[in-house]
């Protein structure tokens, strides 16, 4: 997959910051899906052995890049009223997830003045 990496950071209230389970996490804004597909153009970065936290990410933020990874999967969970909720609904489904992304194994800058990258 191809897109742009965003650095954001957890301050806001939303699913995706909530969902991140950090202050600062890094997203791919896809670049090589159709207009009808716009929900699936965030996708979240996940750590992996080849980039073990989320600073890994960092040095690809604001560039182009093609992105080699797998799927992460979601869990269920039962969400605890003492803790911070986002302000947007979790999903549509009835049963409460968390995760989903990619898990990243590798990274190629594909912008026009750099050909570098990690794999």
């Amino acid at each position: 997959m191809t897109g742009r990496v965003e650095r954001a950071v957890g301050a806001k209230k939303d699913f995706e910051s909530w969902n991140a389970d950090a202050w600062e996490y890094f997203v791919l804004v896809r670049d090589d899906l159709p207009a009808d597909r716009e929900s699936d153009r965030r996708v979240m970065l996940r750590a992996t052995q080849a980039f073990p936290e989320q600073e890994s990410f960092k040095v690809f933020a604001g560039k182009r890049v093609e992105l080699h990874g797998r799927l992460a999967g979601y869990i269920e969970f039962t969400p605890d009223p003492m803790m911070q909720q986002p302000t947007t609904s979790l999903n549509d489904d009835t049963k409460a997830r968390k995760g989903g992304g990619v898990l990243v194994d590798g990274i190629r800058i594909i912008n026009a003045d750099s050909d570098q990258g990690k794999k």
